[in-house]
């Protein structure tokens, strides 16, 4: 399967964007990263929780929703297992406005995405300095989608979440390079390779 067809495209994400700008939303944006393009990260010695450096494949880069306020969420969930081990789930959800031909095909490879995807949130939260403002959902596993509604009011709400079977160790991360400005720079442009 092609790493190509299982890209986030411009339309699809533009088409979220739309939505979100005619509702005159603000607040959070959101960078995805195809899963199957990271080749390792690193933490922080002192603090695990944060991340330092995410390793992509030369010339990839995420793709970016913005102004998601209310309209999208993330979570964290701890889920306590007897069966198999503890971990964490993740979940993302976001709208689609134009329920296009493409769109469909787009949600179609999207969700055959077996590697799945990284979500990098900025949160209003930005914590001292605004060094806590980049987190990161589905970066050992990635989160796949797991649902997508259409409905008569030509919309479709897509939910990336972690599998069950996959949970992730920890709960979401922190990005923190050590400059917040440089933190911001990379999230801007959709943290190229």
């Amino acid at each position: 399967m092609s790493c190509v067809s299982q890209l986030l495209t411009a339309d699809l994400l533009e088409s979220a964007n739309v939505l979100a700008n005619k509702e005159g939303l603000g607040g959070c944006k959101l960078v995805l990263i195809n899963r199957q393009h990271i080749l390792g990260f690193a933490s922080d010695g002192s603090n695990k929780m944060v991340i330092t450096d995410i390793d992509q494949r030369v010339g990839t880069s995420g793709f970016a929703l913005s102004n998601i306020k209310q309209l999208n969420d993330t979570g964290t969930e701890f889920v306590s297992s007897d069966d198999d081990e503890d971990g964490h789930k993740h979940t993302l959800n976001f709208v689609i406005r134009k329920p296009t031909r493409e769109v469909l095909l787009q949600l179609s490879n999207m969700k055959r995405n077996y590697d799945g995807f990284v979500a990098i949130v900025k949160h209003k939260f930005q914590g001292e300095g605004g060094q806590d403002q980049l987190r990161i959902y589905g970066l050992e596993a990635g989160m796949k989608v797991t649902a997508y509604t259409s409905n008569s009011k030509e919309y479709t709400k897509v939910t990336l979440s972690t599998k069950d079977n996959n949970l992730e160790t920890e709960s979401y991360r922190i990005y923190d390079e050590g400059v917040v400005a440089d933190n911001l720079a990379k999230f801007e442009n959709n943290f190229p390779a």
